[in-house]
């Protein structure tokens, strides 16, 4: 399902006072026409397109931008990934994209848990979860709360998933806000989500 098998080696060597290695243009030059790729691929569906989709076909549409945003690039090499000029151009659009992904994509998950008898092995199914778990992990990491503390989190959408895997993996009651008109449309989704975990 993967559409880049990519590894970069930031060996610093005759390039040390450039504060680059000798392979960055060479691996900007690879990864160049992915992103532009992508971002062709993309422009050629709405808003409703995306939202029409079957679940699997949106999650192969997005998986070459997950594979592209995870790469392990180093800083020198992401930076002139990011400030590539035509690269630069499209990302307005592949952001644009991105968030509609999560919409459209937080939208089938409940409607799958709500419909599931089984809602963790739904969830443990589901092509991001390890990416909601490890986003989560880094969270309790990067935040140290007392016992007794409860965290808010702005911008939590449909399915309020750091809140759901925080209470769940480690104990930490959450309050979950956000200002979509699509997110609050569904409080019944989040409320039974919630009281179901």
């Amino acid at each position: 399902m993967h559409d880049i098998n990519f590894i970069h080696d930031h060996e610093v060597k005759e390039h040390d006072f450039l504060g680059c290695c000798k392979d960055c243009q060479a691996s900007l030059n690879i990864i160049k026409p992915h992103f532009m790729s992508f971002a062709k691929r993309i422009k050629k569906y709405t808003q409703k397109m995306l939202a029409a989709l079957e679940p699997d076909d949106l999650y192969r549409l997005y998986q070459l931008l997950d594979d592209l945003a995870h790469m392990n690039t180093g800083i020198h090499l992401s930076g002139l990934i990011l400030n590539e000029p035509d690269i630069r151009r499209e990302l307005p659009a592949i952001c644009s994209y991105y968030s509609a992904f999560f919409s459209i994509h937080e939208e089938h998950l409940a409607k799958e848990l709500l419909k599931s008898e089984t809602p963790w092995e739904t969830l443990n199914s589901f092509p991001l979860y390890p990416r909601y778990d490890a986003l989560v992990r880094s969270q309790v990491e990067a935040v140290h709360t007392n016992p007794g503390s409860i965290l808010a989190f702005i911008g939590c959408g449909s399915v309020p998933m750091s809140l759901i895997l925080m209470n769940r993996l480690y104990g930490t009651r959450s309050i979950g806000l956000d200002s979509s008109v699509s997110a609050l449309l569904t409080p019944s989704w989040q409320a039974r989500l919630i009281m179901r975990y």
